[in-house]
Parts: structure tokens; C-alpha cells; sequence
């Protein structure tokens, strides 16, 4: 998922766009942040920090006492995206975990964190999107099995919807994590937690056919590599690019990429009878909190709570 468009397409993303004293002061803060964050996570948090620093300082030595509230407070007005409130919630939530690691480290008087307003983001507040059945065959079919990067997408995108992994799950997958004896995979996930996952044997032969036939020979162990040398792991940001790619192809204007596909998989389970909680412990949902937004696609458990159509009642006139 392509998070922070504004952010991304400002100048002082790019790599050029940075200095020796933000790098280290990243690197410091890095260290800094609590073990169990995601890497797309951690990543997205240091992509608003730098965008901060090199406002304020550009290539200069970073002087923390310029860090005050004016400062903050124009980078907020400047950054913050008020259509978009899970990019808010991020950008909101980094500048407060940098503020309080300035003060932390007794580089500042104050801690300023306070001051970084937090972005409403209401729970349950939207239906999840998802695919149809056709729609998944569809995207399927644009995917030419023939090529070697043709049979990788197609792969991926049966595992996404076969076990509806997270594309940072798909990426840290290696050549390791198969038990082919008991027809496993073991998946690692948020918050460094490791499980088990059945692998169908319509699926294992799909990863079989791409361990054969789609997958180059390299050193590196990660089961989906690049398409062209030098050969490397995917990250989990090209796994949702490769899917973007394909939602293209097809026609498909949808919103998601690759966690659409967890969406459609977690629909499917409802729909077709698993409780909330079996869809949790399916998608490994520390809570599940997390997952009764799914309630709102039970449409066969839903459709006798809705209330009868009043039809043409006569409420006393014309409003």
C-alpha cells in the first residue's frame, strides 16, 4: 500500500534530498523506537521525520533548539492531510514519538509531543472492500503463467488470496519457511510472531510450478525475487505495487492492492459460515476487535436484522 502521496512527491523525498546529520539522527532514533515494529512501519515513520528535519535544517548541522513549537506547528499545517485521516494518524504519530525521543535523549528542555494533535480515526467506520469471485479469476487471467515474472505474479496473488497473507508477510518469506511434510508454511508476522499456515495441495502446486519454472537461481533465499538482475527479495512495498500492476491490467479500479485481497479472503470465510472468531485466528488478528469490522459483510446474518421499508406512510406533509 502507497502510503503518503503528498509526502512521497515532495522534493526533499528523494534520496538526494537528505543529509550525514539526519541519517545519524535517524539512525540514533531508530534505535530508540520499542522491538516489534513492522519495517514498512518503521520506514514510514522515518520517511516524516526526515521530511521535518530537512525543512528546518536542510544541510546544516541539525540544532535541536530550533525544534519549538512555531516549528512544529508550521510543519503540521504544511503536511497534514485532513481528507486522509490514517495518513494524519501516522504522520502525527511519528513527529510525537521523535519529539519525545528529542527529550528522551536531553537534547531539548521540553517535550513537545504534546502539542501533536491526534488524528481522528474512528473504528468501524467503513465497509471493507473486496473482491467478487469474477473479479479474482479476472485478475488471475492477467497474469501471463508463460513468463517467469508472469507465473511470480500469479503466484503471489494466489497466495494472498489463498491464505490472505499481508504483502510485508508474503515478502519475508524464504525458501525455508515450507514444511512440506505436513504441508505447512510458516508465516512470520506483526510483533515478530511466527505461525503455521495449511498449505492446500492446489496451492502447493502452484508454488511448486513457480519454485520450478518462475524463480530465478541466486543466492538470496527470499521465495520472490526481482525480475531482473542483480536478483534480490521483493519488499513488501513491491509486492503491493505488483499487485497495483495487475489490478491495472485487468481493468480493475480498485483500492487495497495487495490487502484487498486479505479483505476478499476474510469475506469469503464469512460468507460462507466462519464466526468472527475463526476468521481472526485464521488471519491472526491479536484481537478481535480487529476483526469485526467483517461483521459488516455477514450479509446472510444481516439481512434479517434490517428493519422493513416503511413504503408510502404519511408522515403529516410535505417537508
Amino acid at each position: 500500500m502507497r502510503l503518503y502521496s503528498k509526502l512521497c512527491s515532495h522534493s526533499c523525498c528523494r534520496a538526494k534530498q537528505t543529509s550525514p546529520y539526519i541519517e545519524d539522527c535517524l539512525n540514533q532514533f531508530g534505535i530508540h523506537l520499542q522491538r516489534g515494529l513492522s519495517e514498512g512501519y518503521r520506514k514510514n515513520l522515518f520517511r516524516c521525520v526526515r521530511i521535518f528535519l530537512f525543512g528546518l535544517f536542510r544541510h546544516k548541522e541539525i540544532e535541536p533548539c530550533k525544534i519549538n513549537p512555531n516549528s512544529i506547528t508550521k510543519f503540521i499545517n504544511c503536511y497534514s492531510q485532513h481528507d486522509c485521516r490514517r495518513t494524519n494518524q501516522t504522520l502525527f504519530s511519528a513527529l510525537r514519538k521523535f519529539l519525545h525521543f528529542l527529550k528522551y535523549k536531553g537534547l531539548v528542555e521540553v517535550d513537545y509531543s504534546g502539542i501533536v494533535p491526534h488524528a481522528p480515526v474512528w473504528r468501524l467506520d467503513r465497509i471493507p472492500d473486496f473482491l467478487a469471485d469474477d473479479e479474482i479469476v479476472k485478475i488471475q487471467k492477467a497474469c501471463d503463467k508463460e513468463t517467469p515474472v508472469g507465473l511470480r505474479d500469479y503466484t503471489i496473488l494466489r497466495v494472498l488470496g489463498g491464505l490472505g497473507l499481508r504483502a510485508s508477510e508474503i515478502a519475508s518469506l524464504t525458501l525455508e519457511d515450507f514444511d512440506w511434510t505436513n504441508g505447512e508454511l510458516i508465516v512470520h508476522g506483526k510483533g515478530a510472531r511466527v505461525c503455521r499456515m495449511p498449505l492446500t495441495q492446489a496451492l502447493g502446486d502452484v508454488l511448486v510450478t513457480y519454485l520450478l519454472n518462475g524463480r530465478p537461481h541466486c543466492s538470496s533465499r527470499s521465495l520472490f525475487i526481482s525480475a531482473y538482475p542483480p536478483f534480490h527479495g521483493l519488499i513488501s512495498r513491491s509486492i503491493s505495487q505488483i499487485v497495483a500492476r495487475i489490478f491495472k491490467r485487468a481493468g480493475l479500479k480498485k483500492k487495497g492492492k495487495a490487502h484487498l485481497l486479505r479483505h476478499s479472503f476474510a469475506t469469503k470465510l464469512i460468507n460462507k459460515g466462519a464466526t468472527l472468531q475463526q476468521v481472526g485466528d485464521v488471519l491472526r488478528h491479536q484481537s478481535i476487535d480487529t476483526t469485526a469490522i467483517y461483521a459488516k459483510v455477514d450479509f446472510k446474518r444481516l439481512r434479517p436484522l434490517a428493519m422493513p421499508w416503511p413504503g408510502n406512510l404519511d408522515f403529516g406533509g410535505v417537508l
